[in-house]
């Protein structure tokens, strides 16, 4: 099964925020092919690393974009960095198996969409199915189906789109 490494918070946002499009660009904006032409089940894999810098950019973009007050107020978490905080940052597993979803389709830089079954969807059709509040403006994936895994297992990520071990994906367990 094919899966992709997603950074901090980016991965828990997908799972627990209503995170729906994985914008995936490149920085000559160019599309990342090895990604977007995956369609169907994938896995989501939380990286290894995390810079404070990082965490921080994402709970300013979420911030402005309104997508974090209701979102953090409601699951109790604070927009300080937890390490900021000195409380340790073990509420965002990191180098494991975080869950999986179905991708559905591609968004495209000007706003509209190719779902798998081919269909094109304009703009204002994106904006009625999904939350274009996570989208920044490039290439991204649509996710649906989103589902958290029961248990986090270890597995090292990669870059692009990956396939998972067999006997990793073995030990994956599903809600």
């Amino acid at each position: 099964m094919k899966a992709i490494t997603l950074t901090q918070p980016w991965a828990w946002s997908i799972l627990h925020a209503g995170k729906r499009i994985e914008n995936r660009q490149r920085k000559d904006r160019k599309r990342p092919a090895n990604i977007c032409n995956h369609r169907g089940p994938l896995i989501l894999h939380a990286a290894k690393g995390m810079k404070i810098r990082d965490y921080e950019k994402a709970v300013a973009f979420m911030v402005g974009h309104h997508v974090a007050q209701s979102i953090f107020a409601s699951s109790g978490l604070s927009i300080i960095p937890p390490r900021l905080q000195g409380a340790g940052d073990d509420w965002l597993p990191r180098g494991v198996i975080v869950g999986r979803c179905i991708v559905a389709g591609e968004i495209f830089p000007v706003g509209d969409a190719m779902l798998t079954d081919k269909k094109h969807l304009m703009p204002e059709q994106v904006r009625e199915q999904f939350d274009l509040r996570w989208w920044m403006g490039g290439h991204g994936l649509l996710l649906t189906n989103v589902e958290p895994a029961s248990n986090l297992v270890a597995a090292r990520g990669m870059l692009g789109c990956w396939t998972v071990p067999d006997d990793v994906l073995e030990q994956v367990r599903w809600t």
